[in-house]
């Protein structure tokens, strides 16, 4: 620890001592990136990359005798593939604490002084402005070619830096860097997984060059569409579901297997079971990453909030005990002793309800990641049932509400 620390205080030039804590303030470092200009002085390169991702790409149908087909449309995302979704769920992660700020701390991409009835307003205006900033990062993940590659590459380490050094420099107290690693984890390895598996995807185009994946309109003939709709995980389960399903495995024999066979089954059922070539989309593997880091930081938040409370409540009860002394002596005022008998159920009340708060906290975080994990199973369950036209399980469109109508058939 010490020579981590002295790492961060020689060349990184951060305040930390060999205690492994700090103190420094907003204006004392040289390293923050301000959040408001940060976002806005992004459109600039954010509009540039984005005009050059679209010139890289022909378009289709329409116009194409014009530059050639260019430039092309492109799409931030392609939300039911399974390609890239891994890297489309860290891009979703570094941009969850993001959208949480907008929302519980008004943190908007411009200062806005004015009635609060246009604040819904100015939310939306920033989160356009967060978008644009992000769109050459998701775009260039969507194109899957050496020049998106780098410009992802490129947006990726900016985001990065600008990360880094806004959580290492913001701290106005003194914190242990272990608490605020723990604090920013998740969106830390999404930052991480994408500044080094983006240069890495980078260098294998090049070297080894990929075929664009065609479209339903690419294909020359039906036949040829029927044939790749047959290869897909989607024709395998179907085709599998005319054939004469396996004989079930034998039951396993011995104690060993026995109990292997046992453990394997509960956590199946409490946890999460794996179906063999399923993959999700990187539409549900974003929500799900989302949804847990949200869930973790909301876990984190609360953690430390009343961690710093029941630290005070305690600390205070103990001044006052060491004010009115800990011990009863002779001819002490009865008032005295009852309230050293109130402040001592106090503070071990303070004590035990800790205690339980934080495991209540802890337990509640454990049901609600596996609930996720639910989620993703339930999800597999229903599109398998899709794939072979049960639909059982979707509300009929005439029970369902006008609003419900206008919400969900645009989408």
């Amino acid at each position: 620890m010490a020579s981590i620390a002295e790492l961060l205080r020689n060349y990184l030039q951060f305040p930390v001592n060999t205690t492994f804590t700090y103190t420094v303030t907003l204006e004392a470092c040289p390293r923050i990136f301000p959040h408001q200009e940060f976002r806005l002085f992004l459109l600039i390169p954010a509009a540039i990359s984005t005009l050059i991702l679209a010139f890289s790409t022909r378009r289709t149908n329409k116009i194409l005798h014009v530059l050639n087909g260019r430039p092309g449309l492109i799409s931030p995302m392609d939300i039911l593939k399974t390609s890239h979704r891994f890297s489309y769920a860290a891009a979703f992660g570094t941009l969850a604490r993001l959208c949480s700020d907008i929302v519980f701390d008004s943190k908007y991409a411009f200062n806005y002084i004015g009635p609060t009835y246009l604040k819904v307003f100015i939310a939306l205006v920033s989160m356009l402005i967060y978008g644009l900033g992000y769109f050459p990062l998701f775009a260039g993940i969507t194109t899957a070619s050496p020049l998106g590659y780098l410009v992802a590459t490129l947006f990726s380490w900016v985001f990065t830096a600008e990360f880094f050094s806004n959580t290492f420099c913001k701290q106005q107290l003194d914190i242990s860097y272990l608490v605020l690693i723990v604090g920013v984890l998740p969106e830390m390895l999404c930052f991480l997984y994408l500044s080094f598996s983006l240069p890495v995807r980078f260098v294998i185009s090049i070297a080894k060059p990929k075929r664009k994946t065609k479209l339903a309109v690419d294909f020359e003939s039906s036949e040829d569409l029927y044939e790749s709709i047959r290869k897909s995980y989607q024709g395998i389960h179907v085709t599998k579901l005319f054939q004469r399903p396996p004989p079930p495995p034998s039951p396993p024999e011995g104690i060993k297997e026995k109990l292997t066979h046992l453990l394997t089954s509960i956590s199946e059922k409490i946890f999460y079971k794996r179906t063999k070539g399923f993959r999700y989309s990187a539409r549900m593997i974003s929500v799900m990453a989302v949804g847990f880091i949200l869930l973790y930081q909301g876990t984190f938040f609360l953690f430390i909030v009343f961690y710093q409370i029941f630290d005070y409540a305690e600390k205070g009860l103990s001044a006052n005990l060491d004010i009115i002394g800990r011990q009863i002596t002779t001819e002490e005022d009865p008032a005295v002793t009852n309230l050293r008998t109130g402040i001592y159920v106090s503070y071990y009340f303070i004590i035990a309800f800790r205690g339980c708060f934080f495991t209540s906290i802890m337990v509640a975080f454990t049901i609600n990641a596996v609930f996720l994990l639910h989620y993703l199973t339930s999800y597999r369950e229903n599109l398998l049932s899709l794939y072979k036209g049960d639909n059982k399980h979707l509300t009929p469109r005439t029970e369902k509400s006008n609003a419900s109508l206008v919400v969900i058939i645009p989408s």
